[in-house]
Parts: structure tokens; sequence; C-alpha cells
């Protein structure tokens, strides 16, 4: 059963709306009552006061949310003052069906139940007792009187009920996206821890070389050669090392896990032997000149292959997937599709094929359960990059592209060009 989401506004405006109905019925009902019993007695009997009745019953309807039990009374008290006062009859369940509906509508259906019972009872009763025909009374007025009030109090049953189910659903619905909220935020801060651990593999990379060329360099003081050789090698690591760990860190985290290995497009070629092993076939395609790319960049690129892959290998029917990777001086593109078409869509999405890893194939990728695509739009970023995903314009396959500027390193590790102050 579909049960619809009503946002408070919506709400409210039911609210209005079915309070404008209730008063609206009431007095109509109320005053075609009072037409038609003139047409029947003595009109100065039938008018004066007794039109009073008509919009007294409608206005207090008007407190029948707050105190939805005193209208009730209060609505049977001004009827029955009516009938007291000699007034010819206008019937009994039509002026109070809205006054019954709104006592169930607000959770007092036992008190409505009870007090239609004790209205009945006592009001046909007297009616007997002032001589009128109880044949007629039991087998017309009764029955009558008693499906108007009971179909009343189921309506405003009904309706309450109705309103209960969808205000579990909208919480449900809100729980749900919360839920899916959490998820995506663990998922983007497992990727900056992930960005954390590499920036602290690189930064040991780079450090360990300065050590060993200043140690080199310490040992060849004699050798004007050796130690300009390795002077130069400490230079260009720094600079290096410096530009990849401005285009890294955006957020460092504490390194509560073991670290793995850092996986580049060196290692591409096993990635594509594990994914060919789950019984894909892929593709690699270069273009331009490979030259070596910055470490950030390098690790980024090779995790927008394995993304794409796993996807091909879990949610497309082809089977098969092309890897591209455009190589230009100023940047590096990385594009992985599939001819399509997409297999049946299943509850989780994952962004990696960890299963499918070899002992020593580098490491392992982990499951993304439907936001992979999130951590790594973010992860590109954080490079520098752009990141589109969607369908393939040439086929109806699906394709992820990824475009990485590659930065210009200046003699203090400064990316002018296209860093994006990083280091801000």
């Amino acid at each position: 059963m579909t049960v619809e989401v009503s946002t408070p506004a919506r709400e409210d405006r039911q609210a209005l709306v079915l309070d404008a109905v209730l008063v609206v019925f009431t007095a109509v009902v109320t005053v075609l009552a009072l037409v038609g019993s003139t047409r029947l007695v003595d009109r100065t009997e039938a008018g004066g006061p007794g039109w009073l009745l008509a919009p007294a019953l409608a206005g207090v309807l008007l407190a029948r949310r707050r105190f939805p039990l005193t209208v009730l009374v209060v609505s049977i008290a001004l009827l029955l003052l009516y009938y007291a006062s000699g007034r010819p009859a206008v019937g009994l369940e039509l002026p109070l069906a809205a006054a019954f509906f709104s006592t169930a509508e607000q959770g007092r259906v036992r008190a409505a139940a009870v007090t239609a019972g004790v209205l009945v009872v006592g009001t046909y009763a007297a009616r007997m007792g002032f001589g009128q025909d109880p044949v007629r009374l039991l087998a017309l007025d009764v029955p009558v009187t008693l499906v108007v009030l009971a179909g009343a109090i189921g309506a405003g049953d009904a309706v309450r009920s109705r309103r209960l189910r969808v205000a579990e659903e909208a919480e449900r619905q809100r729980l749900l996206a919360a839920e899916r909220a959490a998820e995506t935020r663990a998922l983007v801060a497992e990727d900056r821890r992930a960005v954390a651990r590499e920036v602290h593999d690189v930064l040991g990379h780079s450090m360990v070389v300065i050590g060993m060329q200043s140690d080199v360099a310490l040992d060849a003081l004699d050798d004007h050669a050796q130690v300009e050789a390795s002077l130069r090698s400490i230079q260009h690591t720094a600079r290096t090392g410096l530009a990849d760990i401005r285009q890294s860190v955006r957020l460092l985290a504490r390194e509560e896990e073991p670290r793995e290995p850092v996986a580049t497009l060196a290692v591409l070629p096993e990635l594509l032997e594990r994914i060919r092993a789950a019984g894909a076939v892929v593709r690699l395609r270069e273009v331009g000149e490979p030259h070596p790319l910055p470490i950030a960049i390098d690790t980024t690129a090779y995790r927008v292959v394995q993304e794409g892959l796993t996807n091909v290998v879990k949610h497309s029917q082809a089977r098969e997937a092309e890897v591209e990777i455009r190589y230009t001086a100023g940047e590096v593109v990385v594009i992985v599709s599939d001819p399509g078409p997409a297999a049946d869509p299943a509850p989780n999405t994952a962004s990696a094929p960890g299963s499918a890893s070899a002992p020593g194939a580098g490491p392992a990728p982990k499951p993304s359960h439907g936001h992979g695509l999130t951590g790594l739009t973010e992860r590109v970023a954080m490079v520098g990059g752009v990141l589109d995903a969607g369908p393939d314009p040439h086929s109806p396959g699906f394709r992820l592209r990824a475009r990485f500027p590659l930065p210009i390193v200046t003699p203090y590790g400064d990316q002018p060009s296209n860093a994006d102050d990083l280091d801000r």
C-alpha cells in the first residue's frame, strides 16, 4: 500500500479545508431542516430564535480541534435546548454528525460511541413517552440515526488513522534520509582518510630520498660533481614533494587503520588482470607519451579506473570495457566506458572489486554501497580535477571521465596555473 507523504504546510491547508467543509455542512443541513419544518407547522412557531440553531451549531465547530468532546457536549445541549423550547423537529443525526465526526477524528472514538448510544436511547425513549408511534420510530428513525452517527464516527476515525499513517511514513522517510546522509558522510570521511594515508606515504618517500642524498653529499664533499648531483636531486625531490602535498591535503585525518600500499597507474596492468579474471574483457588505450605524474594525481587516476571497471563488472550486461588514458603536457584524461546496456539495478552498488584482488596485486578496493561516485568526485576535486559520470554519448553504456590539469612546479613548489590555492 502506498502512503502519501505530506508536508506540514500541506497538512495545515488540508485541516483548514476540512474545518470549513464541516462548518458549511452543519450550517446547510440545519437550515434545510429548519426550512423543511416550516412547511409542516405554523411559520410563527418555526421562526424566531429557532433560526439561531444553524449558526450556533456551525460556530461551535470552530473549537473542534482543541476541545472536541466539549464541542460535542455543547452541540447536543444546543439541540436539546432547541427542542425544549417547543420548536418543530429538525432531526438529530445530521445537525450533530460533524460534532461526532470531530470527536472521533481527535481520538475520542469510545467517548463518541458511548455518547451516541446514550443520546439515541434517551431521545427516542422520550419521544415514545410523548406518544409517538414506537413502530415507526424503531423501524425507520432509529436505524437511520444509528447509521448516520456510526458513519460519522467511523469516518472521523478513518481520517485520524490515515493522518497517523502519513505521519509515520514521513518520519520513516526522514530517518532513511538521515541514514543515507550519515552513510555518505562516513564514506567521504573514509576517502579523506585514504588521502591522508597517501600523503603520509608521499611525504615519507620524499624525506627518505632527501636524507639519502644528503648523506651522499656529506660523504663526497671533495667530489664537486657528486655533491652537485646530490643537491640537485634533493632540490627536485623537495619541490615535487611539496607540490604533491599541496595538491593532496584538504583534510588530514588520524590514521586509525593499517596503511595499504599506494596504487598508481604503474600497477594498472595488475588491476586489469584482476578484472579480466572476474570475467570482463578490458582494453587499454594510451594516447600521447606517458610521463611521470604527481603522486596525488597518479593515485587518484588509478582509483578512477578502478571505480569504472568495478561498475562494469557489477552493473553492465556487456561485461566489457575500454580504458583510455590521454597524456598531454598540460593535463591527463582518464576515460572508462562500456558499450552497455546496464544490468538490472541491484540494491547495493559497489565501488571496487575487493574480492577479485590477488596476493601481491596491489591494494584491495573497498565497497562503496552506492556512494562510490560521491567520494570519488570529491577525491578528484581535491587534486584540481573534474569527474563526469553518466551515459556514454557514443553507446547505450556508461562512461566515467576524469580530467586532471597538471601543475607547473616553480622553484618553491607553487602551482600558479591550476593549483587553486590549495595551501590557503
